[in-house]
């Protein structure tokens, strides 16, 4: 009897440490899924700058935009520019856009497709679809997030130093990950 226990809590504490294992090669998993996205994302987006004179940029109020990813709030508004921008589908998440998503790479015709792999018919998960809206999302499923700053005026000197408190890149994008920790900055995946 009490070797049937033994052997039974051995399974239990062996059962336990691969959970644990399990979860860290998930988590592991998801942060370097993000970084490629990430990267493709950069050279996505310098590839849309060279084309059309600079960075896709979102619409004015569209940070308030949200998405809720198991049980955490966060905003899509720049994820759903991403997605647009890259895939040519829809611009009302653009600047002065107003076609809205399709969930087709290349809808709008006229406007090249950046990034084939974004499309959310495409074997792909870096697109995902919430509330009616498409988004670029991490490898967590979380939207990506990013931000734009103004242009700059070049007569105005001081105008650097204000978006340098506003922006991490106030000459391109702030574009970043929460990598599966909302709270510890120091975990998030950024370009800056």
């Amino acid at each position: 009897m009490v070797e049937i226990l033994v052997v039974i809590s051995i399974i239990a504490l062996l059962a336990s440490l691969s959970i644990v294992a399990m979860g860290h090669a998930n988590r592991t998993s998801n942060r370097e899924k993000t970084k490629a996205y990430m990267k493709a994302l950069e050279l996505h987006l310098e590839r849309y700058k060279g084309d059309n004179g600079g960075y896709p940029r979102p619409k004015d109020g569209s940070e308030a935009i949200m998405t809720t990813v198991r049980g955490n709030n966060y905003s899509m508004g720049g994820a759903i520019t991403l997605y647009q921008a890259l895939t040519a589908d829809g611009d009302d998440a653009i600047e002065d856009g107003d076609t809205g998503s399709q969930g087709q790479a290349g809808s709008m015709r006229d406007l090249p497709v950046y990034w084939a792999d974004a499309d959310p018919n495409g074997s792909q998960r870096i697109s995902r679809q919430a509330d009616g809206k498409y988004f670029i999302a991490d490898g967590f499923g979380v939207p990506f997030q990013y931000k734009v700053p103004p242009p700059q005026d070049p007569r105005n000197a001081g105008n650097y130093d204000d978006l340098k408190s506003k922006y991490n890149n106030p000459t391109t994008y702030d574009l970043w990950s929460f990598g599966g920790d909302d709270e510890n900055e120091k975990a998030w995946i950024k370009n800056w």
